[in-house]
This record gives C-alpha cells, sequence and structure tokens, in this order.
C-alpha cells in the first residue's frame, strides 16, 4: 500500500466521520467569507464561476456546485448511454444544487429532484499550490436514491490540501433499468459515473487538481460502485486507488438478479407492453418518471434491497461489465491498484430496524 493510500485513509477517518458526526449534535456555526470577488475557473469546456465558503477549521474554499457533465438524459435520451456536454458560451453560474428524481425512504416517500441531473460538484482549497490530489466519491443510496451532496459536507474535507469532487448519476429505472439484451443492457448509472471520471480527467487540471492522482471513494452503494469499477474495460486509467466503505461489488445486493423480469414487471404496471424490449423501452420512455418510481416500490420483495441495480452487460459493444464480479475476481480480471475496504460496527441495525415499516406501512 503506498504512502498516499494511508493518509487519504487517515483523512477520511479523522475527517469525514468526525464531520459528519459533529454536523449533526451543531458544535459548530459556518462562517461566512466576505471575499470578493467570487471564485472563476476557466475549464476545457467554458468558464464557470462558484462561491467561497469556509471549513470546519476556519479554512477558506472554493465551491462549484452544478457544473454539467453530460446532456440532460431526457426525451429520447432517456434509458440511452449519457452523451458529453458541448462547451458552453460565457460564465457558467456553478452555485446550483441538483439532485437526480427519485422516491424517497419510507412507505409514505414522495418524489423528488429532476431527469435533468447530470452534473458535478467541485470544492477547492484557497491556495496556490497546483497539482492537488483528487478524491471522487460516489454516494451511496442502494443505487435508488442520494446525491452528489447527500451526507457528506465538503466543509469537513476542505481543511485539507485535496481536490474534493462528487457527482450525481442516473438511480432507480432511469439509471439501471435492463431488459438483458442490446436494446437495453442496463447500467446507464454506471456509466454516468465513467463519464463523470473522464470529465475528471479531462478538467480537473483547471481547478489545480491532478488527473494522475486520482482516489475514488464512496460508501454503500457508492462502495460498491468504487468496486465495480476496478472490473469495468471503460474505467481503466481513469483512477489510481480506491476505498470502499460498507460495501463491494460482490455484496448479493450489488448485482440485479433476474433485471429483465423487473423491467418487464415495471413495464406491465405502467401499461406498457413487455413482450417485446423495443417496445418496452419506447413506451416506458413516454410515462412519467414519478410514475416509474411509484410503480416501482411495488416491485419490492424485502426493505431496502435493490430493486434496479449493475447487471452484467456483456451483450452490448461497450459493456461496462464482463460477468459477475465473483468470476472476475477468481479469474484475476481485476485491475491492479491499490484498495480499501472497511466496514462499521453494528451496520445491520438499520436494515433490521425497517423491517417493522415494511411490514405495518
Amino acid at each position: 500500500m503506498d504512502s498516499y493510500t494511508i493518509g487519504i485513509a487517515r483523512c477520511f477517518t479523522e475527517k469525514l466521520y468526525y464531520g459528519v458526526l459533529s454536523s449533526r449534535t451543531g458544535l459548530r456555526s459556518e462562517r461566512h467569507s466576505t471575499h470578493v470577488p467570487p471564485p472563476e475557473v476557466t475549464t476545457p469546456l467554458g468558464k464557470v464561476q462558484g462561491e467561497w465558503r469556509i471549513s470546519y477549521d476556519g479554512r477558506q474554499y472554493a465551491a462549484f456546485l452544478g457544473i454539467p457533465y453530460a446532456k440532460p438524459p431526457i426525451g429520447t435520451l432517456r434509458f440511452e448511454e449519457p452523451q458529453p456536454i458541448e462547451p458552453w458560451i460565457g460564465i457558467w453560474n456553478a452555485t446550483q444544487s441538483y439532485i437526480c428524481v427519485q422516491r424517497t425512504l419510507g412507505p409514505s416517500g414522495t418524489i423528488i429532484g429532476n431527469e435533468d441531473c447530470l452534473y458535478i460538484n467541485v470544492f477547492i482549497p484557497d491556495t496556490n499550490e497546483e497539482k492537488l490530489d483528487v478524491v471522487v466519491h460516489i454516494h451511496g443510496g442502494g443505487f435508488a436514491v442520494g446525491s452528489g451532496l447527500d451526507y457528506l459536507d465538503p466543509k469537513y474535507v476542505m481543511d485539507r490540501d485535496i481536490v474534493f469532487v462528487t457527482f450525481n448519476y442516473r438511480l432507480g429505472a432511469l439509471g439501471f433499468l435492463s431488459t438483458e439484451d442490446p436494446i437495453m443492457p442496463g447500467n446507464n448509472g454506471l456509466k454516468d459515473q465513467v463519464l463523470a471520471l473522464k470529465w475528471v480527467q479531462q478538467n480537473i487540471a483547471s481547478f489545480g487538481g491532478d488527473p494522475n492522482s486520482i482516489t475514488l471513494n464512496g460508501f454503500s452503494a457508492g462502495a460498491a460502485s468504487v468496486h465495480l469499477h476496478y472490473f469495468s474495460p471503460l474505467s481503466k486509467g481513469l483512477f489510481h486507488r480506491g476505498w470502499s466503505m460498507s460495501g463491494t461489488a460482490t455484496n448479493d445486493w450489488a448485482i440485479s438478479i433476474n433485471a429483465a423480469e423487473r423491467a418487464k414487471n415495471l413495464a406491465t404496471l405502467v401499461g406498457c407492453p413487455s413482450s417485446d424490449s423495443k417496445n418496452l423501452v419506447e413506451c416506458l420512455k413516454t410515462r412519467p418518471a414519478s410514475l416509474l418510481l411509484q410503480k416501482t416500490k411495488h416491485l419490492a420483495e424485502l426493505p431496502l434491497i435493490t430493486i434496479f441495480a449493475p447487471t452484467v452487460d456483456n451483450m452490448t459493444k461497450k459493456p461496462f461489465l464482463l460477468d459477475h464480479p465473483r468470476k472476475l475476481l477468481l479469474e484475476k480480471n481485476v485491475l491492479d491498484v491499490p484498495w480499501i475496504t472497511s466496514v462499521t460496527r453494528n451496520e445491520g441495525i438499520f436494515v433490521v430496524a425497517s423491517f417493522n415499516n415494511f411490514y405495518t406501512g
């Protein structure tokens, strides 16, 4: 294990977990900087303007929120692989956050977010140093909920000399529907992640980050996502080390079983044909996202079990996953870069507590 991998592990252990806990107890309030003008960065795609913030320990840092890394996956682009964003004219206002459309957890879950959600967030310390190490955080949420700004407040990370990156990727059926054939092979949510990592490679130097020193980090579904990138030919060369917290690609919930059957069941629930994949997908493109999400809950067999998740998509020309990660691991068909995996105490309590609501809600 290289020294940087050890260092980043200490950074997250000491700062991230402590920061998440302290943010809930209100130990400190964030101070606001009077620094003017707002931070501005020129990228290969165009200029972005963010805002100044103050870290937990009082250090100034720049926050760039909601930078597009893909074309909006709406209309005919729903259920399609992500398309790279084109350059823009003028200055992009990078002060607005986005969230992918999703149904909140619980029996009475509500629909929040939008389909136009493929945006990336970059946080950089106020320093003259260049080629800072980059940490890319992939959010968790069972491939069904969450966003790049959930759970982890960057103000606890920005006390360190790193560039911190988060992003959104498509969730639920919109990100992981699969008919297990070339029509709809699935894994679009993971391909969103790949495109986000390509964006980092091409643009992060403009923010003072080192594209040759990128660490992937995530927990739960984010942790499984990190690990899945070790098995994907599409992710090769896009990162240099990773840390999976409370999740791996070999977990049962990380890979969808009977994905085509679930796609057909969803189609039936929303009044679409299910016998032909092409007609199924074209019909689902016409249904409101809110309807797809509301009906998805009827496919759940148990609480907190992923319904739409990554799948083997070796039937397509550009597969993300050639085979089940367990088989690829046994064959040693895995990226040879450092990897840390970890768990926390009493993780199962969250799952067990949800069963009561599932059966009584």
